[in-house]
């Protein structure tokens, strides 16, 4: 797991600091934003890994 912090000024968005009036769903979903999250190790690295420990863990137990 992993923790983000971030702060954004009321100066870089499109809708006021405070909520005087009703503000436009548009302009609200207009300032939305994602992050897409990619798996760095697919699963041959991976089982490629455990196979290459195990070995190593069984040799070591024997020597």
């Amino acid at each position: 797991g992993f923790s983000a912090d971030w702060q954004v000024l009321d100066l870089n968005r499109n809708y006021p600091q405070t909520w005087v009036e009703n503000v436009a769903k548009k302009t609200v979903y207009a300032s939305e934003f994602g992050v897409n999250l990619f798996s760095p190790v697919d699963i041959y690295t991976q089982t490629t890994r455990a196979v290459k420990y195990m070995i190593m863990f069984i040799g070591l137990t024997f020597l």
